[in-house]
């Protein structure tokens, strides 16, 4: 039975919600610019030093908002489903999932999220570690799993 949250626990768990929407949205816009903390409090409505007790830098900030954001825990319980679910069902899915993902963050976000991940050798890393391994890792099972053997010399007969 999954535990209730005390009412501090509800507080951080919906100004963490408020620092990581504010966040995504200053870091599609702004570009990392350096002086990030003011814009991300403003739209959050915090005070700016409230930030530092949540993410302790701009990396721990960005990392939770391409999490959040990107490699969502719906996304990454769907790509656990591949090998044993429906392929079909789950792979559909997947694609609504990322099709719904790109609608809400209209298509602008998205670039500029992703491209800092490619520029970043460690956010780079944690996007293979934790979105692309798992993914290609679970089509591969699926597709051993569904695929029937292939018999030797078939694609050689005339």
């Amino acid at each position: 039975m999954p535990e209730k949250l005390t009412t501090k626990e509800k507080s951080a768990a919906r100004r963490r919600g408020q620092i990581l929407k504010a966040a995504a949205e200053v870091f599609t816009q702004k570009r990392l610019l350096r002086r990030y903390h003011p814009g991300i409090a403003r739209l959050a409505g915090l005070a700016a030093g409230t930030l530092y007790l949540y993410f302790p830098n701009k990396r721990e900030l960005f990392i939770a908002v391409v999490k959040e954001t990107i490699i969502t825990t719906p996304l990454l319980n769907l790509i656990g489903k591949i090998p044993t679910g429906n392929f079909a069902d789950v792979f559909k899915r997947i694609l609504m999932d990322r099709f719904e993902l790109i609608r809400a963050m209209l298509s602008f976000a998205m670039p500029s999220l992703i491209g800092e991940v490619q520029r970043d050798p460690e956010l780079k890393a944690l996007w293979l570690k934790e979105f692309l391994q798992p993914f290609l890792g679970r089509m591969e099972m699926a597709y051993a799993c569904c695929t029937p053997p292939v018999r030797r010399g078939a694609w050689s007969r005339r």
